[in-house]
């Protein structure tokens, strides 16, 4: 809240140094650059410190501040004598942050009807493809309201189901007859260095963990976007750039608080309801509604991290070297492979904006190692020199950074976009599997925006003998590709190539799908065998006999009631 005192001053040092007559021309330009500067900076600092609403709101209270403190150094140093105006200035600074600062309290935890403001703020989601349309909708910022929403969603006969930030939009069911809460609890993150854990409210995306986590040295297995939502990216799996070390995001969970069908909040462990805590992580979800995770930390000594774009026509050998260094690769190493089109928007590169390029983008870090300054420069140029030596790279980023620069390293849409997409676990591509990866990848004209292979292995895919339903993921790459869908014309092409780029890689698919990255429900979809699936159903029907939260499942948990590629 420092920035309109920032404008306000820049516009009164230069009224007291000019003369009544010169001042106006002579403040209106510097306050206007300022303005425009403070703007912008404004934008990208709280942007990255927030989730999608969060971000938002911070983002309009940040402008309305610069805006109006700059406005008001420059027609207050217009019109009044130096020190007058450093006083009035003062005053109105002080009143502006506060009244900018002030949050008006929502009316949260009560019933919104479709076709109000309100309820169109509490369904929307990130993904714009998706349309939720549920009967109601609560907006919950503390456990009472959780509390309320399920009781009144129970007594009207509405099954529940909640969500924060809205990424897994496209996987939710058909809203209909159903009660939607929008996790936002007014909570902050907490932080337990001497424990070596963090407490993570529901509704906080991964930017807000990450910041409050950097200045620590610990760090946890977060998502590649920083405007993610902790609570579901944990609750399904997660794959992190650290997780060749960690493994799969679940497995550092210490406990869930989770609010069940009779309105009781309980908090689970090891110690405590250990079977509902195993299924919890990364069963697929239908138990109630979870308000808080703690997760489980590490220390992170040194990283280097960042992305290189090359020409597409070195893709074949480009993909040949990464394939042939990810079967060998140390477990402080994570990286993707990706046939990417970049449009010609601003910001984008000229180098690589409106053509198809290949691109290669991952982390490597290391944890408490005598030199880990030296090892990971060490890892990366096992990396990256073959690669080089393929092309001279379009852009090339790779460099050391800190744990700050990690969330952005994948370099994730910021703003919702209508997408379409589709998912497998893949296990190690032979040359003729390269080839068919890169057939449709980089096919001419083609819909798909990306095309991905990001490399799994190491801990990803051992299972630790506390880990959840969920422990590991089977297969040595996760594929993920994604259309660009802004009409259902576009839609329908990219849906066409989508299930062409499936069909064309089943030879080594592992039947298998990980749940954050599973989201349509017409494709096969599964998260593991029949048996702990089933397993995962028993303590469903434990918490939740009457199905209050029978909707609120991972597609791929419920495989086994339909299709069952392998076992």
């Amino acid at each position: 809240m420092l920035i309109p005192l920032s404008a306000g001053l820049a516009s009164v040092t230069m009224a007291i140094a000019s003369s009544p007559g010169e001042r106006m021309a002579a403040v209106s330009i510097p306050a206007l650059v300022v303005t425009a500067v403070l703007l912008a900076v404004t934008v990208a600092r709280l942007s990255r410190a927030a989730g999608p609403d969060r971000a938002a709101e911070a983002a309009a209270r940040g402008l309305m501040a610069t805006a109006i403190g700059a406005l008001l150094g420059a027609v207050l140093a217009s019109a009044l004598p130096g020190a007058a105006t450093v006083l009035t200035l003062a005053l109105l600074t002080c009143v502006l942050v506060a009244a900018i600062a002030w949050r008006p309290r929502r009316k949260t935890g009560r019933r919104l009807r479709p076709g109000t403001a309100a309820y169109r703020r509490a369904i929307r989601t990130f993904e714009r493809s998706a349309r939720p349309r549920p009967d109601v909708a609560y907006t919950a910022a503390s456990l009472g309201d959780v509390q309320s929403a399920i009781a009144d969603a129970a007594s009207a006969g509405r099954g529940v189901i909640a969500i924060s930030t809205g990424h897994a939009a496209a996987s939710l069911p058909d809203l209909s007859g159903l009660a939607v809460i929008r996790m936002r609890l007014d909570e902050p993150v907490t932080v337990d260095t001497a424990a070596r854990t963090v407490r993570i409210p529901a509704g906080t995306a991964w930017g807000e963990v990450v910041q409050a986590l950097a200045p620590t040295g610990l760090m946890a297995p977060h998502g590649s976007s920083p405007l993610v939502g902790a609570m579901g990216y944990l609750l399904r799996g997660g794959l992190s750039f650290y997780g060749r070390t960690s493994g799969v995001a679940a497995n550092s969970i210490e406990s869930i608080e989770i609010v069940t069908a009779d309105g009781a909040q309980r908090i689970v462990d090891r110690a405590h309801d250990s079977q509902l805590f195993w299924a919890l992580r990364g069963g697929g979800g239908g138990f109630g509604v979870v308000t808080a995770i703690t997760v489980r930390l590490f220390p992170v000594t040194a990283l280097i991290t960042g992305t290189a774009f090359w020409k597409v026509e070195h893709a074949p050998d480009l993909l040949a070297a990464w394939s042939a260094w990810h079967r060998e690769a140390p477990r402080e190493a994570a990286t993707a492979f990706r046939i990417m089109r970049l449009p010609r928007l601003p910001g984008i590169p000229s180098a690589i904006a409106g053509r198809t390029v290949v691109n290669v983008d991952g982390v490597i870090h290391a944890r408490g190692l005598d030199d880990p300054d030296s090892r990971v420069a060490d890892v990366a140029e096992d990396l990256l020199a073959p690669l080089r030596t393929v092309g001279a790279p379009l852009i090339d980023t790779w460099r050391p950074g800190s744990v700050l620069d990690v969330p952005w390293t994948h370099m994730d849409p910021a703003l919702p976009l209508p997408t379409t997409a589709d998912h497998q676990l893949i296990d190690h591509l032979d040359d003729a599997g390269q080839r068919a990866f890169l057939n449709i990848a980089v096919r001419p004209r083609s819909p798909l925006a990306t095309v991905e292979l990001r490399q799994l292995g190491g801990a990803f895919g051992e299972a630790p003998p506390d880990g959840g339903a969920l422990d590991h993921l089977r297969g040595a790459t996760s594929l993920f590709a994604t259309g660009i869908a802004p009409t259902p014309a576009r839609a329908e092409r990219a849906e066409r190539e989508l299930d062409e780029l499936r069909v064309s890689m089943a030879p080594w698919a592992a039947g298998y799908t990980s749940p954050n990255y599973a989201e349509d429900r017409r494709r096969p979809q599964r998260s593991f065998p029949t048996s702990i699936a089933q397993d995962v159903d028993a303590v469903r029907r434990r918490v939740d006999p009457g199905g209050l939260f029978a909707q609120d499942v991972s597609i791929g948990a419920l495989q086994h009631r339909r299709e069952s590629p392998v076992e």
